[in-house]
């Protein structure tokens, strides 16, 4: 499930190694004392990025120490605790205790089984301090369960109703969203919940890319194995969902610190690219009119992003920033109602000045799970979109902290 968000420490300079190594011994730290010693065998790079980026945007308070511990018992290292980096510990956790269930249940593991046993007593206590977590991660598993479980009988009941391949990874999506919101409804939520839907859907069709050949011999659902597609026929859809997770960060410390990994290369070299608004027609910049079909605006968007991409376009330094404004646009017509409250947000904080951006049009539904043009369903593109720019800058990922590093 986990292992593709990875640092890039050859990107970064001395003090900005010496804080991932501390966020990371941290993070350690506090899975053991909150979940106990044995949890710490869960401990994962992808949550080290949720603690800084966490850390990053709410500024907590901070404890600095050095200290030896079982992997190290020779030489001390530094450590750094916050109330960001406890949250994690506990996310790290419920999803690993998953993760062994899931695995038990698909490919009936007993080394899952019995990793999952291991952290259940942890779990239990998760849920008490911190039941939104849980609630997330079980409603989210209970449905993406079922969508798997939809797509085996329909697979061997020809002429039943098939979820949408994506389906399951939509859901995942929404999971990993809620699970990167750190207080809900703040300031911050709405942009967390992005990334994390982002990321969290690019994970899972990774994870369906790296099992394709386990799950096409054991049986055990994979959506690409049921569509007859191979790894290299992902591999542009890998990248456009890659993109939309890490796109804004390239030569700032974000992207020299994380890399995606889709189909054994990073894609987060791109050009750092603020948010702003959308001063132009979304319709004009996608090149459809305002009475288009949700078909016809998904079909121009791809057509955009293939001729824009930046992966696509190496040797432009302007393609990012094209392509940044047809994500936006295509973002703008599909989530109006996102954008309306972001676009009042950044006017209130902005001041009297504060442009409104462009309203956009009515919006589509998406077609994710059955649903037709102006549903409700997940969407074919995802939760959120792959699209629509953030409140906040990569470029402070290294910057937080109440105190001692990084302070500001």
């Amino acid at each position: 499930m986990f292992g593709y968000v990875v640092p890039r420490l050859e990107g970064l300079d001395e003090a900005e190694r010496e804080r991932y190594h501390r966020a990371y011994c941290g993070l350690c730290r506090a899975i053991g004392e909150r979940c106990g010693q044995h949890c710490r065998l869960a401990l994962t790079y992808d949550l080290v990025f949720l603690a800084l980026l966490l850390g990053s945007l709410y500024e907590p308070e901070e404890r600095e120490g050095e200290g030896r511990c079982a992997p190290h018992p020779v030489k001390a290292h530094g450590f750094v605790r916050s109330a960001c980096i406890d949250y994690a510990a506990d996310v790290t956790v419920a999803l690993a205790y998953y993760k062994g269930l899931d695995d038990w249940n698909d490919d009936r593991s007993v080394r899952a089984r019995a990793f999952a046993g291991m952290l259940a007593g942890s779990y239990r206590a998760i849920r008490e301090r911190n039941p939104r977590i849980c609630e997330a991660v079980e409603t989210g598993m209970a449905d993406i369960g079922a969508i798997e479980a939809a797509a085996r009988e329909a697979g061997a009941a020809p002429g039943g109703e098939v979820p949408a391949p994506d389906a399951a990874a939509n859901r995942f999506g929404v999971l990993m969203g809620e699970l990167f919101v750190y207080r809900p409804d703040d300031y911050w939520a709405d942009d967390l919940r992005t990334v994390g839907a982002r990321l969290g859907k690019f994970v899972y069709v990774m994870d369906a890319v790296m099992d394709y050949e386990d799950d096409r011999a054991s049986g055990s659902y994979n959506p690409l194995v049921a569509m007859d597609m191979s790894a290299e026929d992902m591999r542009e859809d890998l990248h456009l969902l890659a993109a939309g997770a890490c796109r804004w960060s390239a030569t700032c410390a974000c992207c020299a610190a994380w890399c995606t990994r889709a189909c054994g290369r990073s894609t987060t070299r791109w050009k750092t690219i603020r948010r702003s608004a959308v001063v132009e027609n979304p319709y004009d910049v996608l090149g459809v009119s305002r009475d288009a079909s949700a078909d016809e605006v998904k079909k121009a968007y791809r057509k955009k992003a293939r001729e824009n991409h930046p992966d696509l376009n190496p040797n432009d330094p302007a393609a990012a920033d094209r392509m940044n404004k047809i994500n936006e646009a295509y973002d703008r017509i599909v989530n109006p109602e996102k954008y309306a409250a972001r676009d009042r947000r950044a006017g209130a904080a902005s001041g009297p000045q504060g442009s409104a951006g462009y309203g956009g049009g009515a919006g589509y539904g998406g077609a994710g799970q059955g649903q037709g043009a102006g549903g409700s369903g997940y969407g074919t593109e995802g939760p959120y979109g792959w699209s629509g720019g953030f409140g906040f800058d990569f470029d402070d990922l290294f910057g937080f902290g109440g105190a001692g590093y990084g302070s500001r």
